[in-house]
């Protein structure tokens, strides 16, 4: 099947993030300069209550982490800490950062836009789950997902991650020596924590990525009658064209270039918060 795609080069070049969460080599002014490694050990605030508000604990974590031969920290701050007017709260993730610094250690802060254990931000609605081909939300043990194809769930992606990356910005400063102790932020949105778009296997039929794919396929092929030679389909008006019957390469095609919509946003709004902030998967 051949889909002709006005913007195929847009779907496949690569994204303007590094991958971090491997054992990275460095580059100059960072662990690996000199062969070193990154050894990450992980915190999760995902937890209600959460344990790791407990500074003593954490203190301990951190600690014992030093001692067992890591050199970096992974904590995530979700963008369930938003608030109604705009702002985010970090005051734990403030503590938990510095504490680490102080301690000589280097911070991943992972960027969690992910629905886990009910940690939902206040804005968010039943609209804006993911959901199967029946149109019920899809619910993983985790917690539901949010569909990246709703305009809001994208634009509040975006903003919430440009705000980390500005505040971590003007908070977190490069030292004397030209070191920079945020290394890099992972960005992840599923029960997992992962950046993958679709979970166990299952695409998003939400009401809007429905109508993001009846959008996109027009703009992918020449002519209804190109679209029914490709997929062996008999589809006698654009309307017909539906997700949940489409050919299953044009489905991974669609989802691909949602994902590599919201990457690239994501990607170029840390950027221009703060230039020296990497992003990663």
């Amino acid at each position: 099947m051949r889909l002709v795609m006005k913007r195929l080069l847009s779907v496949h070049r690569t994204t303007r993030l590094v991958l971090p969460m491997a054992l990275l080599l460095g580059a100059s002014g960072y662990p690996g300069a000199c062969g070193e490694r990154y050894y990450v050990n992980s915190v999760y605030n995902v937890w209600t209550p959460n344990p790791w508000a407990n500074m003593r604990k954490y203190r301990a974590f951190v600690d014992e982490s030093k001692a067992r031969g890591f050199n970096s920290i992974n904590l995530d701050i979700s963008w369930a800490t938003a608030r109604p007017d705009g702002s985010y709260d970090f005051s734990l993730f403030d503590r938990q950062v510095s504490y680490a610094i102080s301690k000589g250690m280097y911070v991943w802060p992972r960027l969690n836009c992910s629905l886990i254990r009910g940690r939902e931000p206040y804005w968010f609605t039943d609209e804006m789950c993911m959901r199967d081909i029946n149109g019920n939300i899809y619910k993983h043990t985790n917690g539901r997902i949010p569909s990246i194809t709703h305009q809001v769930v994208l634009r509040e992606m975006v903003r919430f991650c440009e705000a980390v990356a500005k505040h971590c910005g003007r908070t977190f400063k490069v030292s004397p020596s030209g070191v920079d102790p945020i290394v890099c932020m992972p960005f992840s949105f599923t029960p997992t924590l992962e950046t993958e778009y679709f979970f166990d296997g299952e695409l998003d039929y939400s009401q809007s990525a429905r109508d993001g794919f009846a959008k996109w396929v027009r703009s992918a092929c020449l002519s209804l009658g190109d679209l029914n030679d490709k997929w062996g389909a008999s589809y006698k008006a654009w309307d017909e064209v539906d997700l949940a019957t489409a050919h299953p390469t044009a489905k991974e095609l669609y989802f691909e270039s949602r994902l590599q919509i919201l990457l690239d946003l994501v990607g170029d709004s840390v950027h221009k918060a703060s230039p020296r902030m990497k992003v990663g998967l």
